[in-house]
């Protein structure tokens, strides 16, 4: 005569294994989807940094033409104040 507790318990272990596997699946495929969110926000972060650097670069290029124009500008004409006339 067969053994039906023994039965059950097989019964048992076997669903109990397979919880076990698709947690494992779920925790993994959990953990990848985090760590690819993590690759995106870093390489949008680089990309925004590059071109704050980039930005940050032209204001300056640009400062330093328009300083040297006014330079070269004050040393050729002498400018005269604006009087307001009410």
């Amino acid at each position: 005569m067969a053994n039906p507790k023994g039965a059950r318990d097989e019964a048992a272990r076997r669903k109990a294994d397979e919880l076990r596997a698709k947690t494992k699946q779920d925790a993994a495929a959990a953990v990848k989807e985090v760590e690819q969110a993590r690759i995106v926000e870093s390489e949008k972060t680089g990309r925004l940094r590059a071109l704050r650097l980039a930005k940050e670069a032209a204001e300056k290029e640009t400062a330093e033409k328009e300083a040297a124009s006014l330079a070269a500008g004050e040393a050729k004409t002498v400018r005269r104040k604006r009087t307001v006339r009410y």
